[in-house]
């Protein structure tokens, strides 16, 4: 690996990368090209398969744990376990209709914590946001008290869609559990396929990262149909206890504002604000410390797969929509979460592997400047493509064929997510056709070409070729 790094003629990374300046589309010929010299570059060296090794310049590696197979709670797997689930959920008028006031007064404006200060633009405060209903939750032949607020970012709120919802089992009593489960997350999908967190956080889960369970969830609200959700488990301490060996460490929210999520009484964040001073320091104290605090094979394996999707907000190109567990263990481990923008416009087909989309997330463009890192999240591309994302659209056809009855039962309501199971269908093989055409330009890109393949996912979903296999 040091010699193929070594290629002096053949620099891996563009002038431009190096120099830790943001990319312009324009270059994006030469992050291409970076891929493909790097590839073909006649040296003597090869990718190292022993995750565990670490040349001098990456700095003593911790251990890349694999996740502990999640046994600890097998209530949840009622919750989780299924391809679709059922709950019903009961909430008086007064209730509801202030979840509406809380809706009218946030939608379509930005969280107040998002702006800079200062900033004159009405925004939505986390008070209003996060408020609490009572209602009351029925599943499996179990009723039980709960508080409901909304989910998501008010920006993409809407009146003619359905709520997304947070449910809380542990409020007021902070010790309460359902299933052994805090609360649930019912996510909608803003682009369509109803399929996307899920099916990101399988190939995360297929890829040996630590990630949610995730399945499908039909919500009944006073009696009546609502909606369909992909429902999300959540990462908290249950979380924790379920995949790692000590669960009583730091977890956050987050890279950029790093929100505390365990030991909220302690509050000792001084170890994440060591992690980000060192990445204030050069690539030669970086590269020879950040071994020694963070799990960093793990990162990278995680930045492999989110590049592979493609995903456009989370840790490869944003530092966002992530957890992060100071594991006692293995250190600093990255834990994936809010992969509903991958696999669509702002994560498209042709993202590069250098650049993302538009650019990459400040750790990550820091990390790929060191040679070990780079040569492992090459290997890990070519890993994840030729298992867990290869398989994908054959998943898509498995989950689509299972819910294209359940969404279409629902395509009269006011908030219908699809007019008709032709629409959602649609959706579907829109979502297959760029699989289809990412890995068409993986395949390209490792192989040592441009990237330059002809693929319309668009004109392939309208034809036969995307067809779900429903047999």
């Amino acid at each position: 690996m040091a010699a193929l790094w070594a290629c002096d003629a053949h620099p891996i990374l563009p002038p431009e990368r190096r120099g830790h300046a943001a990319p312009s589309r324009q270059m994006r010929w030469r992050s291409i090209l970076s891929v493909w010299l790097f590839l073909a570059c006649n040296c003597t060296g090869t990718i190292d398969d022993d995750p565990t090794k670490a040349l001098v310049e990456s700095g003593p590696a911790r251990s890349d744990t694999s996740p502990a197979p999640v046994t600890k709670n097998t209530a949840a797997q009622a919750m989780y376990g299924p391809l679709f689930v059922e709950l019903a959920m009961t909430i008086s008028d007064q209730s509801w209709a202030r979840l509406g006031e809380i809706n009218k007064a946030c939608q379509g404006r930005h969280r107040c914590e998002d702006l800079e200060p200062g900033t004159s633009e009405t925004c939505c405060p986390p008070a209003l946001r996060k408020e609490y209903v009572p209602v009351s939750v029925a599943f499996g032949g179990q009723t039980v008290s709960a508080y409901a607020r909304h989910k998501g970012n008010p920006r993409d709120w809407c009146e003619d869609c359905p709520y997304q919802f947070v449910i809380r089992f542990n409020k007021p009593n902070k010790k309460a559990r359902f299933l052994g489960l805090r609360r649930l997350n019912l996510e909608g999908e803003r682009h369509g396929a109803l399929v996307r967190n899920n099916a990101a956080m399988w190939v995360m889960r297929r890829m040996g990262i630590a990630a949610p369970r995730t399945n499908w969830l039909k919500l009944t609200l006073n009696g009546a149909a609502y909606a369909i959700y992909e429902n999300i488990e959540a990462v908290d301490k249950e979380f924790l206890t379920n995949h790692f060996a000590d669960a009583n460490a730091n977890l956050y929210k987050h890279l950029l504002t790093s929100e505390l999520k365990t030991n909220e009484k302690t509050g000792d964040t001084t170890a994440l604000t060591a992690l980000h001073d060192l990445f204030e320091e050069s690539d030669k104290v970086l590269f020879a410390k950040l071994g020694g605090v963070a799990n960093v094979r793990q990162w990278v394996k995680l930045a492999a797969a989110e590049a592979t999707l493609p995903a456009s907000d989370n840790f490869w190109t944003s530092n966002y929509n992530l957890y992060i567990y100071d594991d006692p263990h293995s250190g600093w481990t990255i834990i994936p979460w809010d992969l509903d923008d991958v696999m669509y416009d702002k994560a498209n087909w042709d993202a590069s592997l250098v650049d993302g989309q538009v650019e990459l997330g400040d750790w990550w463009a820091r990390m790929l400047h060191n040679p070990t890192w780079w040569a492992w999240f090459l290997q890990d591309v070519k890993h994840t493509l030729n298992t867990a994302y290869k398989d994908l659209p054959a998943q898509i056809d498995i989950w689509c064929c299972g819910l294209r009855d359940e969404v279409a039962a629902l395509s009269d309501s006011p908030v219908a997510q699809f007019s008709s199971r032709a629409s959602f269908d649609s959706s579907c093989r829109e979502l297959k056709a760029h699989i289809t055409c990412r890995i068409k330009y993986l395949n390209d890109v490792l192989a040592g070409g441009s990237g330059a393949v002809e693929c319309d996912p668009t004109a392939m979903a309208k034809s036969g070729a995307m067809a779900l296999d429903c047999k």
